[in-house]
């Protein structure tokens, strides 16, 4: 792959960072990839050197700290059911979103929230 690919494709998952694309639900490398116009070795490349070590934790990732966020600048978004929460981040289920949720901070959503008024997360687990 040359320079230009790699810096388009870097710009074609930046574009897809801000625009908070990561969040619609059974998004897969295969249509990632066509969407950009790419191939999945090219698109998997990438993000292995520029994001994440695998694309379904670059998704993961992007998705709970969307949330965090989220949850953090509205308080209303504490209140909503897992179920909603995991909806608008893209995950299948509930307990995808817990589980993945509790693997990138090492609380369930509940719990860290709650702690989070007593204790400062100055870092999340990778």
């Amino acid at each position: 792959m040359n320079s230009s690919t790699e810096l388009l494709i870097l710009a074609k998952l930046n574009n897809f960072e801000d625009h908070n694309m990561f969040t619609k639900r059974g998004i897969t490398l295969g249509n990632l990839a066509a969407e950009f116009g790419t191939n999945v070795k090219y698109l998997s490349a990438i993000i292995k050197k520029y994001k994440s070590d695998s694309f379904k934790s670059y998704i993961n990732n992007l998705r709970i700290n969307y949330i965090i966020t989220k949850m953090e600048s509205d308080m209303a978004y504490r209140r909503y059911k897992i179920s909603y929460l995991a909806e608008i981040t893209g995950f299948a289920t509930a307990s995808s979103f817990t589980k993945t949720f509790k693997e990138i901070t090492g609380l369930p959503p509940s719990l860290y929230f709650e702690n989070k008024n007593d204790i400062s997360f100055c870092s999340m687990k990778k």
